[in-house]
C-alpha cells in the first residue's frame, strides 16, 4: 500500500498553496485598479468571442477561446466583481468614441 504522506505535511501543503491563490486574487485585484491594464483584458475578452455565435467550421477553435474567455472572467469576477461592469463601460465609452486614452473611471486623468 502506498504511504500517502503525514497528516501535518498535506496540511501545510495545503494551506501553502491557499496563500498562493489568497496573493494571486490580491495582485489581480490591484492590477484591475489600473485602466491600461482593464483595456488589454477586454481585449483579450473580446479576443475569445465569448459573445459570439458558434461558426460552422473550426469549431474547436471557437470553444478553446470561449472557455479562455470564461476562464479569465472567472479570475476577474473572483479578484473584484465589480471590475467587469467597469470594463464593460469603459469599453462602451470607446467604442462611442467617448474616451480616448483616458480613463472615464478616474474622471479623465491621462494613462501615465
Amino acid at each position: 500500500m502506498a504511504d500517502v504522506g503525514d497528516e501535518k505535511e498535506y496540511k501545510e501543503k495545503k494551506s501553502i498553496h491557499q496563500l498562493n491563490q489568497e496573493d494571486e486574487k490580491v495582485q489581480l485585484y490591484r492590477l484591475l485598479d489600473d485602466y491600461k491594464f482593464r483595456r488589454f483584458l477586454w481585449r483579450i475578452l473580446e479576443w475569445s468571442q465569448m459573445y459570439s455565435a458558434a461558426p460552422n467550421n473550426n469549431m474547436e477553435r471557437f470553444e478553446g477561446g470561449r472557455d479562455i474567455g470564461l476562464r479569465l472572467l472567472e479570475e476577474i469576477f473572483t479578484a473584484n466583481a465589480d471590475a467587469y461592469t467597469m470594463m464593460r463601460a469603459e469599453a462602451e465609452s470607446r467604442k462611442h468614441g467617448l474616451v480616448g486614452s483616458r480613463d472615464p473611471i478616474k474622471k479623465g486623468k491621462k494613462d501615465g
